[in-house]
């Protein structure tokens, strides 16, 4: 199997990278995808010449495929790639941003240009020497980086001003002009990056639409790992064609040999080289991301590649499994899959696909079959030929509580109740269904329990300036790994260990809107806390650099622990500092962070606690398996109130709550963590603390005034009505005893 020649890393941030033996392309082969739905009625695509950048056959030219000029023929390019997936905030980018959202050093709600918590980085402002921040991560870093996720176009195509990359005069660019300078961390050092030698990523179409299309090789491609020694942007898209026996190889400098029997002379592709299917955009080409597919009865969590291994961004975030097979089928060690004979997620096995409910905007109507009770809706009036043209890819998203890109378009996935109408159909066991159904999420019943691990924590705080490296020594261009990190579902660590333990986790609860009126409706989430530094003068998060020239010091091409901070982390004395030793969990750890912090240039340091909710709403369960026992939330157990223990990261510092949607900003002060005994829980109490569930509420912690009185009226109650239970009862032996 490829799994035996992966590199580990996380997001476009490696964890794991090393040197291996590259197996031949001409073996490398797509995944084997579980069996698409029938294809009897799908739409064959056309024949199509692949063109390079200048409208020329490509197997006369020996260029790379241009997907703006071979896509674009027949399709909207600009139109279909002015969407998040492409864009990422590319086209919301505003360098004050941060300030009218109050995220400082922030500059657009999208990955591209907005601090999040993994993968850790700061892409630099344009202005940042009036601005007085530190230069670290430049567009160039950005499009290696990030382009093993990145489809391509916006960012990586065009600069912050619009202009295309490789068409700007030298004479145009400024010294230090964060769209054309990066960091190399490896040499510490800032390098003008050669546009017009790597090329531009235009948006790769092939990789969602062409199921024998192999990502691996065009993510090797793209960052200059694997059989490559550089990055070549332009040539990546051609890079996956390998596997189809289109391309017998793309060379270092990016020309590219094509095999001559897949054309005819005329460079048209002969029939069946390139299988564009859009079945398989529908059902199984955002697995190659956002969720982890069963593969020949095993959980595959890496993204779709043979050399540079990343973790799927769904199991990353939230154990994320999508299949329609029974979990008991598995080969990965789960614990209790004997009994559960049931499968990963009820709508996989009904056949429903992601594009059944994150629907295209103007889709002309896509008509359901097969699955029962649904109910048959027609989105766009759009007249198929102008869909084909121009079909948004602005795909329906719900309403994330951490994500920011394109709020605007909220609300626009298909609901649960879109589909089934809980009033009229079962729950008739519930007590007062209608409250129930209004204050409760479907999901908090339908997904009791995640049967896979995702991330518990982060420790940004104190960079690993080596990688964990299994053994192996370190390449790559987008440098070493700078976060330790924690598991949770695991008994082991299943990213080194395949045979370890899998005992999956329970959800957290937090309430959230599902439509734009309605109600807060409590709803499972799985959470991942991020330690991280700020400077309380500004707000803003430090930068990486900043943090690493703080602890570490540079011995050649090795970043080395400072000799302070070996004396105060490192216990067991080997001379650098291990998982175990990286926590904030003494005052002596946290003074002298903020010592060494003030000696780089950072006014006011502290440590800051970010916590990330991400709604589960996949992996939902049978009915048989959805919650029903009243037990279950109403008692002073209450899994509403799960406590789920988190890894301690870090001693004593403030939690910021990232909830973009109930509270608009992110900002300090909730308490959702708890410590007790050295040991650090969820607390959602004060999340929920406007929910009075009976039986699980505790007024003396958490209550509200009201709710106080509530309960303390209704003690009363109870306790008068036994008193006049008794009183009756007395007044009635004595009232007897005297007729008598």
């Amino acid at each position: 199997m490829l799994r035996r020649f992966i590199v580990i890393s996380i997001i476009a941030l490696p964890l794991f990278a090393g040197e291996m033996k590259i197996p031949p392309l001409n073996t490398l082969v797509p995944y084997q995808w579980e069996k698409l739905p029938d294809t009897s009625k799908t739409i064959h695509h056309p024949l199509i010449k692949l063109l390079d950048e200048n409208g020329q056959p490509v197997i006369k030219t020996g260029k790379p495929v241009s997907t703006r000029k071979t896509c674009g023929k027949c399709h909207d390019y600009d139109f279909i790639t002015h969407s998040y997936h492409f864009q990422q905030g590319h086209d919301e980018y505003d360098e004050n941003w941060g300030v009218k959202n109050k995220e400082p050093g922030s500059y657009s709600p999208g990955m591209y240009g907005r601090q999040y918590d993994y993968p850790y980085y700061h892409l630099t402002p344009l202005d940042w020497k009036k601005r007085g921040v530190p230069f670290e991560y430049g567009s160039p870093n950005w499009a290696l980086q990030c382009g093993i996720c990145h489809l391509g176009g916006g960012p990586t195509e065009f600069d912050r001003r619009g202009r295309r990359y490789d068409k700007v005069p030298d004479s145009k660019i400024a010294k230090m002009d964060p769209d054309y300078y990066w960091w190399n961390r490896k040499a510490d050092k800032f390098l003008k990056w050669d546009w017009k030698r790597s090329g531009v990523r235009e948006a790769n179409c092939l990789v969602c639409h062409t199921p024998n299309y192999s990502k691996g090789i065009q993510d090797m491609r793209t960052t200059g790992k694997g059989i490559y020694k550089y990055p070549h942007f332009s040539s990546s898209t051609s890079a996956g064609l390998i596997t189809t026996g289109i391309v017998k190889k793309v060379l270092d400098n990016g020309k590219v040999i094509y095999n001559p029997k897949a054309f005819y002379p005329d460079g048209t592709l002969r029939p069946g080289w390139l299988k564009i299917s859009g079945e398989f955009a529908r059902a199984n080409a955002c697995l190659q991301c956002h969720a982890a597919p069963v593969i020949n009865h095993h959980v595959d969590p890496w993204y779709n590649t043979p050399v540079v291994r990343t973790i799927n961004r769904g199991v990353l975030r939230k154990g994320f499994v999508w299949s329609k097979e029974n979990i008991s089928e598995c080969t990965d060690n789960i614990v209790g899959k004997d009994t559960m004979n049931y499968p990963w997620d009820v709508h996989a096995k009904a056949g429903l696909t992601c594009i059944d409910c994150h629907q295209l905007p103007n889709s002309p109507g896509i008509v359901k079959q097969g699955v029962k009770g649904y109910q048959d809706t027609t989105w766009s009036r759009l007249a198929f030929a102008e869909f084909i043209k121009r079909p948004d890819h602005n795909f329906g998203k719900g309403n994330p509580l951490t994500w920011r890109v394109r709020d605007d378009m909220n609300f626009t996935v298909k609901r649960c109740e879109d589909c089934h109408d809980a009033m009229k159909k079962g729950h008739d066991w519930l007590p007062q269904k209608e409250l129930h159904l209004k204050k409760i999420a479907c999901t908090t019943c339908h997904v009791p329990k995640i049967h896979y691990w995702s991330i518990n924590s982060f420790n940004f705080a104190l960079p690993r300036p080596e990688p964990f490296s299994l053994g192996v020594k370190i390449t790559g261009a987008c440098g070493e790994a700078p976060q330790w990190f924690t598991l949770l579902g695991t008994k082991g660590n299943p990213i080194e260990n395949p045979k370890a333990k899998i005992d999956g986790f329970y959800p957290l609860y937090i309430p959230n809107n599902f439509t734009p009126n309605g109600p807060k409706q409590i709803a499972p989430y799985a959470v991942t806390f991020s330690l991280h530094w700020i400077d309380k003068a500004t707000g803003e998060r430090l930068y990486f650099r900043q943090i690493l020239n703080a602890f570490f010091k540079r011995e050649g091409t090795v970043w080395v622990p400072k000799k302070e901070v070996l004396k105060v982390f490192d216990a067991n004395h080997n001379g650098k500092i291990d998982q175990q030793e990286a926590l904030f969990d003494t005052d002596a750890k946290v003074e002298l962070g903020k010592k060494l912090l003030k000696q780089v240039g950072v006014k006011d340091p502290e440590l800051e606690i970010v916590a990330m909710p991400f709604s589960l709403v996949h992996n939902v369960a049978p009915k048989s398996k959805a919650i029903k026992d009243c037990n279950e939330c109403h008692t002073a157990n209450s899994r509403i109130f799960n406590r789920g223990k988190y890894s301690r990261i870090v001693f004593n510092a403030p939690v910021k709550y990232s909830d973009s949607r109930i509270y608009n900003v992110r900002f300090l002060g909730i308490p959702v963590l708890k410590t007790e005994n050295g040991k650090v829980y969820w607390d959602n109490w004060n999340l929920l603390k406007d929910y009075h569930l009976i039986g699980a509420i505790k007024p003396e912690e958490t209550a509200s005034k009201t709710v106080k009185i509530v309960e303390l009226i209704g003690q009363l109650i109870v306790i008068l009505t036994i008193i006049g239970v008794i009183l009756h009862a007395l007044g009635r032996i004595i009232l007897r005893g005297a007729s008598k």
